[in-house]
């Protein structure tokens, strides 16, 4: 009887609100581009913010983050990211903000982690030596030198060819 006391007021006055975290893909190779998101689940009249991550680690970068809006609704945020090294991973910690109607923190939702797993394009294709190295690839100067030399030449023959008409 007391558990039915101490849940009916939780059923009653507790929001309903569930963190969903999701990943396109728990395999991939170094490189690859893996899409996480985090949406929030349930209905909420409060103000929710999704807050930006900039840096992961050195492995695990993000290249992009964008909010997820369904029908007029916030509801939730996609990450792409990029990890750099091979290896077992974890999605970063991450929580939602659920604000007061006044703007002020009410409370967070933590996202739960997800493993994923990065390999080495090089293990699953049979050659297991090294690539030839390219040779350099040429580069433009970032002042054209060259260009500039030439046009000064230009103008020097023209003050000059001006110069012998004047004395002529």
């Amino acid at each position: 009887m007391r558990p039915l006391l101490i849940l009916i007021p939780t059923l009653i006055f507790g929001k309903g609100l569930s963190v969903v975290s999701e990943l396109d893909t728990t395999q991939g190779f170094i490189g690859d581009v893996i899409q996480w998101t985090v949406k929030i689940d349930g209905k909420t009249n409060d103000g929710i913010r999704f807050p930006e991550l900039n840096k992961i680690n050195d492995t695990i970068t993000i290249r992009n983050q964008g909010l997820i809006d369904e029908d007029g609704l916030l509801k939730g945020i996609l990450f792409e990211i990029i990890a750099w090294d091979t290896g077992q991973f974890v999605t970063p910690d991450y929580s939602i903000d659920i604000l007061n109607p006044d703007g002020t923190l009410d409370f967070s939702l933590g996202a739960e982690p997800i493993s994923f797993s990065i390999s080495s394009i090089l293990a699953v294709t049979d050659q297991t030596d090294f690539r030839p190295i390219k040779g350099p690839v040429p580069v433009k100067s970032v002042i054209p030198t060259r260009a500039i030399l030439l046009s000064l030449i230009l103008i020097g023959m023209v003050a000059g060819m001006i110069l012998s008409l004047i004395h002529i």
